[in-house]
């Protein structure tokens, strides 16, 4: 029994307990003639409910001859169950075009294009990963770049700003996009 209550209060902290939402358990057992209370205090999110942020630098080809020698990039944010259940993709990107879908801020774009989607010259690629605490600077950024990206009103081909202007501003801190990001270093 003395173990029993030990495995249990084990899970609880450890997140496999009943669905109810007190962060105290007490679990009460027997030991020959003395009882032991074991309280466990959850201070992490169950497994059943913790969530895996991930964002992905992300490039293809832009259409036309350009494309041999140029990309377009995005940040994909996305959300997903500790069972590797997807609840979201958020695709993050600067348009040649402004005001294309509903959610957008002048060229800033969420969720233009699907999150896979190459930009009309081929597939898209993965260019770097982030997870979890890796990500979560990212994903502020991004989620604040409304608000914050500078350029968010403006866009040129050459010498930007433009879709690579805007990668480069977000991933600024962990990595510089390579030589076929067209516009990456514009200020």
């Amino acid at each position: 029994m003395h173990m029993r209550a030990i495995l249990e209060a084990y899970q609880w902290f450890a997140g496999y307990h009943p669905s109810s939402n007190k962060a105290r358990n007490t679990i009460k057992c027997r030991k020959e003639e003395s009882i032991c209370f074991i309280t466990c205090i959850c201070i992490e999110t169950p497994l059943s409910s913790m969530r895996i942020i991930t964002v992905e630098l992300r490039a293809a080809a832009i259409p036309g001859i350009p494309g041999l020698i140029a990309d377009h990039h995005w940040l994909l944010v996305s959300r997903e169950t500790a069972a590797g259940r997807v609840e979201s993709y958020d695709r993050w990107e600067v348009w040649q075009r402004a005001n294309k879908n509903e959610s957008c801020w002048g060229h800033l774009h969420k969720n233009l294009l699907q999150p896979f989607q190459g930009v009309g010259n081929g597939p898209s690629r993965l260019i770097q990963k982030w997870i979890n605490d890796d990500a979560l600077s990212l994903v502020e950024k991004i989620e604040s770049s409304p608000n914050n990206y500078p350029f968010r009103y403006n866009y040129k081909y050459w010498p930007g700003p433009n879709s690579n202007t805007y990668a480069q501003w977000v991933v600024k801190e962990k990595i510089k996009l390579g030589i076929r990001a067209i516009g990456k270093s514009f200020k």
